[in-house]
């Protein structure tokens, strides 16, 4: 009698073995879902952030009838890991920066480009309209076409949104 008391005590190793692999699991589940909704915080962020400024800019340049731009960093490159908004100074011919240099959300890839020529854009430029001119190269000015718009693709793991400025308004969608 003994024995048998002896053998139906407690659990037995492959039962603790099973439940700790199935704990396992499930945590390895949740630490994944977690690290996975602050990269997608971070990009919805960083979409929010960017439409914000380009608004920004062109109500600045709308209501303080001065030439505002966009600056995309660095210039001259494909992609672009900061951006900050300059204001054209009349007396000394130059821009001033007037807002934040902002980084780009870590694992989020932003490109400029103009629909009408596929070229990449270093700055946009709005006008004390609302109108928008591109910079090039970090030197060619064009304006932009009526019908042109400049896409500002911002890419982060499987997910992807462009935001659009519309030339002949500046209204950003």
């Amino acid at each position: 009698m003994a024995n048998r008391i002896f053998s139906e005590k407690g659990f037995t190793f492959i039962e603790i073995l099973i439940v700790l692999f199935i704990t396992g699991v499930l945590v390895s589940i949740g630490v994944n879902r977690f690290a996975q909704s602050g990269a997608i915080a971070g990009y919805n962020g960083e979409i929010t952030r960017m439409f914000d400024t380009l608004s920004y800019a062109r109500n600045t340049a709308i209501s303080q009838r001065k030439e505002i731009s966009m600056v995309f960093l660095p210039a001259g490159t494909a992609t672009f890991n900061q951006y900050e908004v300059r204001a054209w100074d009349g007396v000394s011919s130059t821009f001033n920066r007037i807002s934040d240099t902002y980084d780009i959300f870590q694992g989020v890839v932003c490109s400029a480009s103009a629909s009408d020529t596929l070229q990449s854009v270093d700055e946009i430029r709005f006008s004390r309209n609302g109108r928008i001119s591109l910079l090039f190269n970090n030197s060619t000015i064009a304006a932009a076409d009526q019908d042109a718009s400049i896409g500002i693709s911002v890419t982060s793991h499987s997910t992807s949104n462009v935001l659009t400025v519309l030339a002949n308004s500046g209204i950003v969608r």
